[in-house]
């Protein structure tokens, strides 16, 4: 998870030093970014499938976040700048909006965000009144950016419907046509079957049967 994550992170905290505004030269900037999780967050629990492969990222990514920081430290001094990780961790959704407009209030700006959809959306309906950007780093739902998109969040993976085109693309180079969908029983399993149905119709797949996992 760590190199995955810090991957696409590092860019990000480029981009921080742009949206920071200029440094001139001789003058240090300490850039502190927010890391937004959950206490407790389902999605991280050591659920297993039946083929004993685990079914969530091999813990969480603050870790990674932690590596990109070392990582982009020489492109950060280029310009006078040193990153700086602050930590934010919540109980429940209340304490988590008011860790991070306390974080806001104190200077922070930027926020690589690690919650689950409904957070991400209570978390940026409380702050769309502020001046910060709140970068998404795992929550895929494709209603995100539809009908909850919002202008100071940005997505860092792709949504379910991306993968799920990606797939069906995938699929339609091998002619494999023929599909047999197998989907769990949870809403984000309903979410991502959905996202591939549409995917599979607008490549030219046939899904010939439907079974539950």
């Amino acid at each position: 998870m760590g190199r995955k994550f810090r991957a696409f992170l590092a860019p990000v905290l480029l981009g921080a030093v742009l949206c920071g505004g200029t440094v001139t030269a001789g003058q240090a900037a300490d850039m502190i970014i927010g890391f937004v999780e959950m206490k407790r967050d389902a999605r991280y629990t050591k659920r297993r499938s039946f083929a004993r492969y685990l079914t969530q990222a091999l813990g969480r990514p603050f870790v990674g976040a932690e590596i990109a920081l070392k990582e982009v430290r020489f492109h950060a001094a280029t310009v006078g700048a040193a990153f700086k990780l602050q930590r934010i961790t919540a109980r429940d959704g209340d304490d988590l909006l008011a860790k991070v407009r306390a974080a806001n209030d104190s200077g922070v700006g930027l926020f690589v965000v690690d919650l689950p959809a409904d957070l991400l959306r209570a978390l940026s309906d409380g702050s769309k009144d502020r001046e910060l950007l709140l970068f998404n780093i795992s929550a895929r739902n494709d209603n995100l950016r539809q009908e909850y998109c919002a202008r100071h969040v940005l997505h860092m993976i792709p949504s379910d419907a991306m993968i799920m085109d990606a797939l069906a693309q995938f699929l339609a180079k091998r002619r494999w046509r023929k599909v047999l969908v197998l989907a769990g029983p949870s809403p984000r399993d309903g979410a991502i079957s959905s996202a591939f149905t549409r995917a599979a119709k607008r490549f030219g797949m046939k899904i010939v049967g439907r079974k539950q996992f």
